[in-house]
């Protein structure tokens, strides 16, 4: 969606977002934290904000695409099945 992304410092979330690049990392819990970046994100202009965006879709598509994600998913699989079982491998 190329959206940036405001997310907490927590398994799973920060992972998505490189800090200042393409969103925000607050601290858990922290409402002033997450307000001061809410603030920060309000100040960029547009172009900044299309910008980041831009930069998270890129992430996604680099690092969380459904096929690197499978792959590496039957990667794991492998190191614990016996040799003797088929394997699908999904296309590149």
């Amino acid at each position: 969606m190329a959206k940036p992304i405001i997310t907490t410092d927590s398994v799973g979330c920060r992972d998505t977002v490189d800090e200042g690049a393409s969103g925000y990392i607050c601290r858990p819990k922290d409402t002033v934290h997450l307000a001061d970046r809410m603030l920060q994100f309000i100040a960029l202009s547009h172009g900044e904000r299309e910008r980041m965006g831009q930069l998270g879709r890129q992430k996604m598509e680099r690092q969380f695409d459904e096929r690197i994600v499978i792959n590496m998913y039957l990667d794991l699989l492998d190191r614990w099945r016996p040799p003797t079982m088929d394997r699908r491998v999904l296309p590149e």
